[in-house]
């Protein structure tokens, strides 16, 4: 069976508080793109170990990779045999697009239909909370105001294809615990998005961005070039690294550099 796990893309991102646990309270718009990791998972013999290869961005640490910590929950869970896993990374790694979060959550997804475990969304997003702060919003896998440490997730409507949408990622690698370990806690009020995003500029911003680009301050070089290159509205999306532009359909940007970059016509 095969899942196509896509990524995601920060639209704002307020840090309101910091928790008595350590995480911080949040509230970002997060859109659902169509930028896809390949999933692919076989039943295996019972002799056989379950084992998972790779494909496309290689991990720097397997063992801490998610797809096979959900697949133990499951496991934990129900009866299911050891199966053969093969993920191929599209989505670039520590980057701020979600590749991580998706790929365990589509884990679980695919388990539950390739096994028949009857999981309903709420049993679903139980799982997602065990994996990660991020994992609930693919469960919907929709357009949603996310708060909270990011389990808390309420339905919006963003039609995000009236738009080109470019990303570029520098060769960087942002780790959102580093991020959010660096960042000093300032006045914040709730995400607030005004309707037409010529508007969005100087009023919706990324509170992790700063920090970010303190460590990496390509970040801002990249950004100050989708403006330069008529985006009416670009950001860092999450931790970082990738930094997208919205831009009007059939805008014709250069790739910045030789970093990775897509462009969608959505």
């Amino acid at each position: 069976m095969i899942y196509y796990p896509n990524a995601k893309l920060n639209i704002g991102l307020n840090v309101l508080s910091k928790r008595e646990d350590g995480f911080h309270n949040i509230q970002s718009l997060i859109v659902p793109i169509p930028l896809y990791d390949i999933l692919e998972v076989v039943k295996q013999k019972d002799e056989y170990d379950t084992k998972i290869s790779y494909s496309g961005f290689i991990f720097d640490n397997n063992k801490a990779d998610l797809v096979m910590r959900a697949y133990d929950l499951i496991k934990h869970d129900f009866d299911i045999p050891n199966i053969r896993i093969h993920l191929h990374k599209v989505i670039p790694i520590q980057s701020g697009l979600g590749g991580g979060s998706s790929n365990a959550v589509f884990m679980i997804k695919l388990l539950n239909e390739l096994f028949t475990l009857g999981l309903n969304y709420d049993q679903l997003y139980r799982y997602a909370n065990c994996l990660g702060s991020d994992c609930a919003f693919f469960i919907s896998n929709k357009s949603a105001l996310v708060s909270g440490t990011g389990t808390i997730i309420e339905p919006m409507y963003f039609p995000i294809s009236h738009y080109q949408l470019v990303i570029v990622k520098p060769p960087l690698k942002c780790s959102t615990k580093d991020i959010f370990n660096n960042y000093i806690m300032t006045p914040s009020i709730p995400l607030s998005i005004p309707d037409n995003v010529d508007d969005w500029q100087g009023v919706v911003s990324n509170d992790l961005e700063s920090v970010s680009i303190g460590i990496y301050p390509e970040i801002a070089c990249i950004k100050d070039y989708l403006y330069s290159s008529g985006a009416l509205y670009a950001s860092m999306s999450g931790s970082g690294s990738s930094v997208y532009g919205l831009f009007k359909k059939n805008t014709i940007i250069k790739p910045y550099k030789d970093y990775w970059y897509r462009s969608f016509f959505i």
